[in-house]
């Protein structure tokens, strides 16, 4: 299925990724355990690459969307596949140098930047910072008394509805992101180019998440350019055009997303229709996937602990992790698939929840599964973005470790927090 990385298997019924048996990897790193298959990565980085080359004949560039795996060794495994990334925060960008990232290749978002975390991009020559309100402006004219090359773009809110949770839809006019596409982009944008030390550089948009179809993307490429064109004629050109990320992934059975390829080849031929038709050339385009090359290259195992049967409902099988490593489900209402390992043939109904002291700390609120016992792993997929990131010590837990597998090798990405870390910070 699409929710398995690359790499996963059964063998006997015993679970393997990256060529290792995931009862070894438990053995060795405990639970919960977030696992990323480096293959998975690859092979869907290569396929956003392979797909604009096939389809555009313009400069593409590809940006991992940070915010949705941000540790530095999958960011080291992002600059071997030279990638580009986008961070939307000094920590971002502070654990991409450490990583090694060329800065040049990192745009810098957020819709409130402090004037300590500009000031950090600027010196750290990063290759966009992409400017989201007047009052940005304003921090950013005050740090040109100081410093002589700002590269800027803007965000903009194309007013364009995606079919998504209502948190995670960006793109519409009434939205804390952006300048509202008219005139008061167009007024952030001569603001800007006022500024002497501001190299203005393009624009950007971002509508969404976990977007199954292209139709939002074709009207955002249209309303991009016929942007674009009225910058043109206020005697402004465009070095970049970021239409952001948001493509869709399979968590469960029912997600039913375009492959990278169709999304691609759909949004390229709006982006060649525009070129013609206003007569552009020597632009670049960009869309930042996180999910989509995260998502599906990440799974979380758990050990079942307790199991509760109440009479007419669903047993409750806990697992020792939940909301705080990951809390989509409290948020989103996320849904998952889950097996276990060791056992295939489902026959009864359960809902997986957490230990953490909250009602709402639920992992899958109904799924078949085989006969559960104490003690077996529970592998949830699809869980490489916004899982870790998401993370927190809420009862005072330590986040879980993370290893990447690759061809029978084990890296281990983030150790295991102790109580020594919890509180390590305390005065």
């Amino acid at each position: 299925m699409k929710y398995y990385p690359q790499t996963f298997e059964r063998r006997e019924k015993l679970c393997y990724i990256g060529g290792i048996s995931i009862k070894v990897l438990v053995e060795k790193y405990s639970t919960p355990l977030y696992i990323m298959c480096a293959q998975t990565v690859k092979s869907r980085v290569e396929s956003f690459k392979e797909s604009f080359k096939k389809y555009l004949p313009f400069e593409s560039r590809i940006a991992f969307a940070g915010k949705s795996l941000c540790v530095t060794g999958f960011l080291k495994k992002l600059k071997e596949l030279d990638m580009w990334l986008d961070v939307v925060s000094g920590g971002e960008l502070y654990t991409a140098i450490k990583a090694g990232f060329d800065t040049k290749r990192i745009y810098f978002h957020g819709n409130n930047k402090s004037f300590e975390e500009l000031e950090f991009a600027i010196r750290s020559n990063v290759g966009y910072i992409v400017v989201d309100g007047f009052s940005e402006i304003e921090k950013i004219r005050e740090l040109s008394k100081k410093y002589s090359y700002i590269p800027c773009m803007i965000r903009v809110s194309p007013g364009i509805e995606a079919h998504t949770h209502e948190f995670i839809k960006t793109g519409k006019i009434d939205s804390k992101f952006g300048f509202p596409i008219g005139e008061d982009a167009i007024k952030a944008v001569k603001e800007l180019s006022l500024i002497d030390s501001v190299s203005f550089k393009g624009i950007h948009a971002h509508i969404g998440s976990q977007i199954f179809d292209s139709n939002p993307y074709i009207e955002l490429v249209n309303v991009m350019f016929d942007f674009a064109n009225k910058l043109s004629d206020e005697g402004f050109s465009l070095e970049n055009i970021n239409f952001g990320g948001g493509f869709g992934i399979v968590y469960t059975k029912e997600d039913h997303p375009l492959s990278i390829e169709e999304f691609i080849k759909d949004i390229s031929f709006e982006i060649n229709k525009n070129m013609k038709k206003y007569n552009m050339k020597d632009i670049s385009f960009t869309v930042e996937p996180g999910r989509s090359i995260a998502g599906p290259s990440g799974i979380t195992v758990y050990r079942v602990g307790s199991i509760k049967k109440i009479e007419g409902f669903l047993p409750y099988v806990a697992v020792d992790g939940g909301m705080a490593d990951n809390p989509r489900y409290a948020l989103y209402r996320a849904k998952y698939h889950a097996e276990l390992d060791e056992k295939t043939e489902a026959f009864q109904e359960v809902k997986i929840v957490g230990r953490f002291c909250e009602s709402g700390d639920m992992l899958i609120e109904r799924i078949m599964l085989p006969e559960i016992s104490t003690g077996d792993l529970l592998i949830v997929f699809a869980t490489g973005a916004y899982n870790y990131s998401m993370a927190s010590n809420y009862n005072r837990f330590g986040r879980p470790a993370m290893v990447m597998v690759e061809d029978g090798k084990d890296t281990l990405l983030v150790r295991r927090e102790t109580y020594d870390d919890i509180v390590s910070l305390d005065m």
